[in-house]
């Protein structure tokens, strides 16, 4: 509860994700080893 009182409405997930790529982290589905088409794919 307090680390949510502290973030308030910001969306931690969505700001890590912005640090990540910010910082060269990989974001093609491809270099993550997923398919080309998505993660649906992955799971049929």
């Amino acid at each position: 509860m307090a680390l949510q009182a502290a973030l308030g409405t910001t969306d931690p997930s969505g700001h890590l994700f912005h640090l990540a790529r910010d910082l060269g982290a990989e974001m093609s589905l491809t270099a993550l080893g997923l398919p080309a088409d998505g993660v649906d794919a992955v799971v049929e």
